[in-house]
């Protein structure tokens, strides 16, 4: 059954979950008159909470129809689920939602990977990997501005939540961490461990994202398979995972240096960065998740807000625009992503985005 979402909008915990989404409102305002999406089924593999249910919304007022699935499946999208399903709307499994709609709003390409859509709108860097291959049109996200938001302030924020939720008798200040990964949602993660008082190791491979994190005070050590990050190991309290790159932890370390020291294993990507040797119920919330998605919100809204926007407005370019682009993977318009960075700092003038910005 697809979605109408509006039996949800009158709900309180709805109306509680769908504040500081200054942005997606501009969008519903406009979809309102315009209907970019009419006649149009279009799939969502967004995590079902409410902040990516008010975007799911705006693509209704657009005039689309949207078919649901529970891909990132936790104890909190289980709850969802039972409230739409209550509402007379049905979650489908994520095989059967692929083959009901030909437009694809994807999230680590967990729906393309099941599917080739005739044109799909990408949110993550793995998600990318999977699209730059294949021969559908495919505007992607990842690369915009207005990413960094949410990648710098609100995954690390996400993540320090989850783990309190998940551990709440054990702080983060003073454990060891090692943290594979310093791209732009790994130095937002490490920034935030460092608020934490958590004394955070960086394990990088050569380049400028190693480079940055020297210079921005972090300690590092090479991800290759030597003895310095073999003691490295040994010794701390948290590993975690934020490469967005599958099984690139595995690559690195040796399965018995995390049988000998049991560190606490975190994943904050959408891949299996471990790889098979290491059990899902070895990591902290499983694999195939990112720990904040553990959260009835993982993303704080203020700081999802512009990248739910650039994902909808990613898919609008795909139907206007996706005849002149042709397949392949191309990224947003840079003067949409201006627009959404300009409109953002408008409503949140007192954020300061130096750091965030400073890759």
């Amino acid at each position: 059954m697809l979605a109408n979402l509006t039996s949800l909008s009158h709900r309180a915990d709805y109306q509680a979950g769908t504040q500081d989404l200054p942005l997606l409102n501009e969008l519903a305002n406009r979809y309102a008159d315009e209907r970019p999406f009419a006649n149009l089924r279009v799939v969502s593999g967004h995590i079902l909470v409410f902040n990516s249910l008010a975007a799911l919304r705006v693509l209704e007022i657009g005039g689309a129809e949207v078919v649901l699935c529970d891909p990132f499946s936790s104890p909190f999208t289980r709850k969802i689920t039972e409230q739409l399903e209550e509402s007379g709307l049905r979650v489908l499994p994520v095989a059967e939602a692929v083959h009901r709609g030909d437009l694809f709003l994807d999230v680590a390409a967990v729906l393309g990977q099941l599917r080739l859509p005739q044109g799909a709108a990408e949110l993550t860097r793995s998600g990318e990997y999977f699209y730059q291959h294949q021969s559908c049109v495919t505007v992607t996200v990842d690369s915009t501005q207005v990413k960094k938001i949410e990648c710098f302030f609100g995954i690390g924020d996400g993540m320090v939540r989850a783990w309190q939720m998940m551990k709440p008798n054990q702080s983060l200040a003073r454990l060891r961490v090692a943290q594979f990964g310093y791209g732009k949602v790994g130095r937002g993660v490490a920034h935030r461990l460092r608020r934490e008082e958590a004394e955070v190791t960086i394990v990088e491979l050569p380049g400028p994202n190693r480079d940055q994190a020297i210079a921005e005070g972090f300690d590092l050590v090479l991800a290759q398979s030597d003895p310095r990050l073999e003691s490295l190991i040994g010794m701390v309290d948290v590993v975690v995972a934020v490469t967005g790159i599958a099984n690139a932890v595995a690559r690195s370390i040796d399965k018995e240096w995390l049988d000998r020291s049991k560190p606490t294993l975190v994943s904050m990507g959408a891949v299996d960065e471990f790889g098979e040797a290491i059990p899902s119920e070895r990591i902290l919330g499983g694999k195939g998740k990112p720990l904040n998605f553990h959260l009835a919100s993982p993303t704080a809204n203020r700081y999802v807000d512009p990248s739910l926007a650039a994902h909808v407005l990613a898919l609008e370019e795909v139907v206007q625009q996706g005849a002149t682009l042709g397949t392949g993977l191309h990224p947003l318009n840079p003067d949409v992503d201006e627009w959404l960075l300009s409109q953002w700092q408008k409503y949140w003038p007192t954020e300061d985005l130096q750091l965030a910005f400073a890759v």
